[in-house]
């Protein structure tokens, strides 16, 4: 009787969240919302190009509209599963997220070495640091705000439901899919992007169980591409580039317009690292076995 009245007292947030689909939605909702609230800000304040206030005032938006969507997650997570978001505390997240930004150029720095030792790839001058900083809060915003609802939402949530294998599954597929839409996107493409950031990312979440050791690579490999190399990130264009490079070959090892993203030595680059992320998992016994459940009564749910 004790325990009945106990859970009927709970806040009605806090019982109807121990449904992860309820989670799931109340969580993406409130990153959608500040998403859409940039948008109607940026519209309203930012005046467009050429007003020589573009550039700084949307890196700024850019740097504000990541921090809002982690505050209003972290403040869900507080409410409704009564504890902190310690998958976003930077103060343990902080050294992986400096290892990731190396892991993520090194990674695209090793498709572009490859590429250019077959002789597919040659480098010119683009428009120098013009831009880094723009280009620095740009690519850490994506990262951010990718890795929240992605990783922090989407694979957290479906990993308590069904364990780590189906979780990766899961949120490997949608993210690859929410690039269909992506200049240039192919079916081999969008797959290749599913294995490589779908797996590679939640598979660094696991590791970590923080998001941001994925961040540091997500945003160092959105970086090399874009503004060291000057090539497309998943088909999109970006204005400003230390290098200019040009590509010659067949799709499959040059990803054609998407961009790198799209061939195989990216395909297998990221498949070596995502192997040592397994490994390191597994020394780590991080790997939660198969289950389904939806209901979950959790630590921080009463």
């Amino acid at each position: 009787m004790t325990a009945l009245t106990t859970s009927q007292s709970a806040p009605f947030l806090q019982r109807l969240g121990q449904w992860a689909p309820i989670r799931v939605i109340c969580y993406s909702a409130a990153i959608i919302a500040m998403a859409i609230i940039a948008k109607i800000l940026t519209h309203l304040f930012v005046p467009p190009l050429p007003s020589p206030l573009h550039a700084p005032l949307m890196a700024v938006r850019n740097l504000l509209l990541p921090i809002a969507m982690f505050a209003a997650y972290a403040v869900l997570v507080h409410r409704i599963e009564r504890r902190a978001a310690s998958e976003l505390d930077i103060r343990k997240g902080l050294a992986t997220f400096l290892a990731g930004s190396v892991v993520g150029v090194f990674l695209m720095g090793a498709v572009y070495v490859i590429l250019w030792g077959l002789g597919m790839a040659k480098f010119t001058g683009g428009t120098g640091l013009d831009g880094l900083t723009v280009a620095i809060v740009y690519n850490l915003a994506t990262a951010m705000g990718e890795e929240l609802l992605f990783r922090a939402v989407l694979f957290r949530i479906a990993e308590e439901v069904t364990g780590t294998t189906v979780a990766i599954g899961i949120s490997a597929v949608i993210f690859g899919l929410m690039h269909a839409a992506n200049p240039g996107a192919t079916a081999f493409g969008i797959g290749a992007l599913t294995i490589e950031f779908g797996i590679m990312m939640a598979l660094a979440y696991v590791l970590t169980r923080n998001i941001w050791l994925a961040v540091g690579i997500h945003m160092a490999w959105n970086f090399t591409q874009g503004y060291v190399f000057g090539v497309e990130v998943s088909g999109t264009d970006q204005p400003h580039s230390i290098l200019k490079t040009s590509v010659s070959g067949p799709d499959l090892l040059t990803g054609s317009s998407f961009g790198p993203e799209a061939s195989i030595l990216s395909l297998g680059v990221s498949a070596i690292a995502s192997v040592v992320l397994i490994i390191l998992i597994l020394q780590k016994h991080g790997w939660q076995s198969p289950r389904f459940r939806l209901r979950l009564r959790n630590e921080g749910i009463a």
